[in-house]
């Protein structure tokens, strides 16, 4: 005789529910807290937040991942990571030269230089941004940076938001002294 398959009741999908939900929370704590430990000495900044973008990676794609994925993103992703974040620092730092510059100019070549390196800045954090989840594919780099100026260039409100968030931040740090 077929057994009957047993009923899922409302309360126990709600209650898997919710104890999924804490299992990925505390992963996610923890995954977060070992790449605040790791961004203390900024050199091993990037190599946390491969570990964390795999994490979330695993979590997005595959709905389970455990604390050896993010051991196994360090190892792996921790090369591709270094090399965005210098490239973003890169451009930071010329946003920051070209700010220096133009500050003591007519106001005229003062406005027009200062948009324009807020721009880039606005366009380089962005494109960084959009870049990370694209390391962990197995494209080359001209594909991968196709794919962030196609999803910049069709979403360019992305962009204003990013640039008022980190002006937002930089307001605040130099309000509170800490910038």
């Amino acid at each position: 005789p077929k057994t009957p398959e047993p009923r899922l009741s409302v309360s126990r999908i709600l209650l898997y529910s919710f104890w999924l939900a804490v299992d990925h929370f505390w992963l996610l704590l923890r995954c977060n807290l070992l790449t605040l430990l790791l961004a203390l000495p900024v050199i091993t900044l990037p190599t946390g937040l491969a570990g964390l973008l795999n994490v979330c990676a695993q979590l997005t794609t595959r709905r389970k991942a455990v604390m050896a994925d993010y051991f196994e993103g360090m190892r792996r992703f921790s090369g591709r990571m270094y090399l965005l974040c210098a490239a973003t620092a890169g451009v930071w730092a010329w946003c920051l030269l070209s700010f220096a510059f133009y500050a003591g100019r007519t106001p005229l070549i003062a406005s027009a230089g200062i948009t324009l390196a807020a721009v880039v800045l606005a366009g380089g954090g962005a494109f960084a941004y959009v870049l990370m989840p694209l390391l962990l594919r197995e494209e080359s780099w001209k594909q991968r940076a196709g794919q962030c100026a196609r999803l910049i260039l069709e979403e360019p409100l992305f962009v204003l938001k990013f640039l008022l968030a980190v002006g937002l931040v930089k307001c605040l740090l130099a309000v509170t002294g800490a910038g």
